[in-house]
């Protein structure tokens, strides 16, 4: 993917956060709306106001509250999409508009006490429309609607100087003043809101396609892994073929051979159990019900393994687990141990297997337990992800792959032998709140 691309990508997750905005505010700006033209129309269909000058005010009211509700009923059903900077502007465009209009009839025909502009209550709605064009992540959307907010406040100004002079008090000056200062200070904090909410989305889309570039790097790996795999295990086979049709006279060279390929592909699946890690490092941990998960591995694997006995009864109690990935990762990791502890080292393999599982603060301890040969000494002494097979034809990958995905998680694995025989896995992972 070159640059081109990318900066596509990117702009199209910013475009896409802006328009989510500019929803938000077509919903407001349609319901602030309803609510005038309701308010213009019941005044002008009063016949004891009739006489005045409501009539005048619905007609300038009207026409600009149908068009900003004809364009908010647009945007929220889609329309846009191939010009969103056209829509970005002509929204904050038509906030200023219909601001500027729902003010005005109050300042041609000012009512008893009016004291100008400055001094309405309804002259604040200018303050939130302008720091609200920030949320459309255009600082020349948020620039725009701050230059038509002053304007439109400035001809309601002119129009009090010409209409209701007499009535002005001496301090208007200073207030006119005062909400110029306001007027900036919020078209100040719109332009961050914009360049904060672009670099915040430009910085999630790189990093949610970094990550999935990640990810498919890592897949890519595990499927050469697996190729070059099977590569190593034919060679094994063709080494047990060479000593038993009598390779065997070259002992040593035989033996260096074998030791080599067994080191190849413990180291294979070491790679394999570290790329499985990162990529459920790339998923974000949920909650996985260990019960439910318990009973599901029991039912897959009892088929598989009839001679066994699994349980998964004391593993009810125990509240849900944060697994990397969730329910399927949980599944995979308890699969890994169970089918380990089934299969013992080879010769001799367990005739039963619980899962149990407890809360220990701030935790969840899930064990599975076997009856079977036990662990060897050199795979008690390993480090849980380095460990090798204790079967013949095993490569250690369950094991790994299980201490991975529980790293990933925030957990980790620890194993035992038991004085009576047999062998315990304990998996710890973060509790669920």
């Amino acid at each position: 993917m070159g640059p081109g691309a990318r900066d596509e990508v990117v702009e199209r997750a910013i475009t896409t956060s802006a328009l989510a905005g500019e929803r938000a505010v077509s919903i407001a700006r349609l319901l602030f709306c309803v609510a005038v033209g309701v308010r213009a129309g019941w005044l002008w269909a009063a016949t004891s106001i009739a006489a005045g000058h409501e009539a005048a005010r619905a007609w300038i009211t009207f026409p600009a509250l149908a068009i900003a509700i004809g364009f908010s009923i647009a945007v929220l059903t889609g329309a846009g999409g191939r010009r969103p900077a056209l829509v970005l502007h002509l929204s904050v465009a038509i906030d200023a508009v219909v601001a500027f209009v729902v003010l005005l009839p109050n300042v041609l025909w000012p009512g008893d006490g009016y004291q100008g502009a400055p001094f309405m209550i309804d002259t604040a709605v200018v303050l939130p429309l302008a720091v609200a064009a920030g949320l459309r992540h255009v600082p020349t959307a948020a620039l725009l609607a701050g230059a038509l907010h002053a304007a439109g406040y400035t001809a309601l100004a002119v129009t009090d100087q010409h209409v209701s002079a007499a009535a002005l008090p001496a301090h208007t000056a200073s207030a006119h003043a005062m909400y110029a200062i306001l007027l900036g200070a919020a078209v100040a904090i719109a332009v961050v809101i914009a360049m904060r909410g672009r670099r915040l989305s430009a910085e999630g889309a790189r990093a949610a396609r970094n990550a999935r570039q990640a990810g498919d790097g890592l897949r890519t790996v595990l499927r050469e892994h697996h190729d070059l795999r099977a590569v190593v295990t034919s060679a094994q086979l063709n080494v047990d073929l060479l000593v038993r049709r009598g390779g065997a006279r070259r002992g040593d060279e035989v033996d260096h051979l074998r030791e080599d390929l067994d080191e190849l592909r413990h180291q294979l699946e070491q790679v394999k159990g570290r790329v499985v890690e990162e990529l459920a490092g790339l998923e974000a941990r949920q909650p996985a019900a260990i019960d439910e998960v318990s009973a599901e591995v029991v039912a897959a694997l009892r088929p598989r393994f009839p001679a066994v006995q699994l349980d998964a009864a004391a593993a009810a109690a125990a509240p849900p687990a944060l697994v990397a990935g969730g329910p399927p990762a949980l599944r995979r990791i308890l699969a890994n141990v169970v089918v380990n502890a089934c299969e013992g080292d080879g010769a001799r393999a367990a005739q039963r297997v619980a899962i149990s599982a407890r809360r220990v603060a701030p935790g969840v301890v899930i064990e599975i337990r076997d009856d079977g040969p036990g662990l060897p000494a050199h795979v008690l002494a390993a480090p849980v992800g380095d460990a090798v097979s204790t079967k013949a034809v095993g490569s250690g990958l369950g094991i790994g792959l299980v201490d991975g995905l529980v790293r990933a998680s925030g957990g980790s694995v620890s194993w035992r032998n038991h004085p009576g025989g047999g062998a315990s896995v304990v998996v710890t992972l973060p509790a669920a709140e």
